[in-house]
């Protein structure tokens, strides 16, 4: 949920693992500031080191992924599941699954867009804001995995 008044939202599963969307509860990334999509068609090599001393290495083709930026709530139980993430053992940021519902873009009439699949979970920056109100922002990038990722056409 953006801090505006906007309609859409991002919702990250806490239970990876489940076989449905109800099983694997899905929960509102909420305060959101920035949500943004990137897309690029240049040749990448990308190598990514992890914490355990392996590494992956990946060429990437035309690329995409999804830049979110929001204020951290210990009462939000998406913020939490998150940061037991970038805590967390560095392969767990594989094989999470998001959904975005877009309310106010449709093809049809009565209905709104979602996308929803498997990403892998980059965190960028995670610093207290420096301001008076001393808000934990997170910077993260959602990069999609499998190709996986599914647009639709849902009734409202």
């Amino acid at each position: 949920m953006f801090k505006t008044n906007n309609q859409t939202t991002l919702s990250i599963a806490t239970i990876p693992t489940g076989n449905s969307d109800s099983d694997k509860n899905f929960q509102v990334i909420k305060y959101i500031t920035e949500l943004k999509h990137n897309y690029s068609t240049k040749k990448e090599d990308r190598v990514y080191f992890h914490n355990k001393g392996q590494s992956t290495s990946i060429t990437t083709g035309g690329s995409h992924s999804l830049s979110v930026n929001f204020d951290y709530n210990d009462e939000e139980e998406a913020h939490r599941y998150l940061l037991s993430l970038l805590l967390g053992d560095a392969t767990s940021v594989n094989n999470q699954f998001i959904k975005i519902t877009l309310k106010n873009i449709s093809r049809q009439i009565g209905q709104h867009v979602e996308i929803s699949g498997k990403a892998t979970i980059n965190f960028k920056n995670h610093a207290p804001s420096g301001g008076a109100d001393g808000l934990l922002k997170f910077e993260l990038d959602i990069l999609p995995q499998d190709d996986a990722w599914v647009v639709e056409d849902i009734a409202d």
